[in-house]
């Protein structure tokens, strides 16, 4: 990102973050919102690779669905502060 043009950047009020004064910070605090989003995605896709071993586990085989649709619940609730907060940070100036 350090790189990128800013006209490759599709962020509200884009002039006015990538200005060559706040450019840095703004790169800076993108940087670190990507870094918890790949926290989310990994604690999601763990707990998925924990119900698919608990899941081989039982006799039938089969993934316990409650279990799914909360792992489920919790990963979208967590997408969803983390969409917030970033276009929250971004839509003020």
């Amino acid at each position: 990102m350090r790189v990128l043009p800013a006209g490759s950047m599709n962020l509200p009020h884009r002039d006015y973050w990538l200005a060559p004064e706040r450019r840095p910070q703004t790169v800076d605090w993108i940087s670190g919102q990507v870094a918890w989003l790949g926290c989310i995605n990994v604690l999601f896709l763990a707990g998925i690779y924990w119900l698919t071993l608990q899941a081989n586990h039982l006799n039938p085989v089969h993934l316990p669905l409650n279990l799914f649709l909360a792992f489920v619940a919790v990963f979208l609730m967590a997408m969803t502060l983390w969409v917030f907060r970033f276009y929250r940070h971004f839509a003020k100036r």
